[in-house]
């Protein structure tokens, strides 16, 4: 005869907080957009994130709102980022 224990252990896994997808986001738009991160702010509302400041460029706003989009807990995106481009001389 033979004993076997399993040493495996179940956790319930809980929703991520507000404050915990607001700051996933942040890191996120970080990691992609670089040093235009901070001009970011990253707010949620339920399942909603809303995105606020500005960027220098459309493709740093596209990539802003990807990052939102695939947090965890995020349904929606909305945004209020005004792109400004600094035209040459």
């Amino acid at each position: 005869m033979r004993v076997v224990d399993s040493l495996i252990r179940v956790e319930q896994r809980t929703e991520p907080t507000a404050a915990d997808v607001e700051h996933r986001v942040q890191e996120a738009i970080a990691r992609m957009a670089d040093l235009h991160a901070r001009s970011v702010r990253v707010t949620m509302n339920k399942s909603t994130v809303n995105l606020r400041g500005h960027l220098p460029s459309l493709a740093a706003l596209e990539t802003a709102v990807h990052a939102a989009e695939a947090a965890p807990g995020v349904t929606a995106v909305e945004t209020d980022i005004v792109v400004t481009t600094r035209s040459l001389r």
